[in-house]
């Protein structure tokens, strides 16, 4: 009887932390995404989105919205910014 007991409250907690998962991923909380108004930076010729920072980042890069940005570029793999 302890086994199917303690089997049981295993099974609960896995299905209590799946909800919560998946609560907490419809709804982000307060700061884990950057406002639309949030700068990153583009080049004239290329197709992804960077950070200022970022390695692949060079003097001649134009700051751009992010929500202009995510509609026309994508995000760098390599610095990661955020993505509307």
């Amino acid at each position: 009887m302890g086994r199917i007991l303690k089997w049981l409250l295993a099974i609960t907690a896995v299905i209590a932390a799946r909800s919560a998962w998946k609560h907490l991923k419809a709804s982000p909380s307060i700061g884990t995404k950057r406002p639309a108004s949030a700068k990153v930076y583009v080049s004239q010729n290329g197709a992804k989105y960077h950070r200022q920072n970022c390695r692949f980042a060079s003097d001649g890069m134009i700051p751009i919205s992010l929500d202009q940005a995510a509609r026309t570029y994508e995000p760098c793999s390599v610095c990661k910014p955020r993505s509307l």
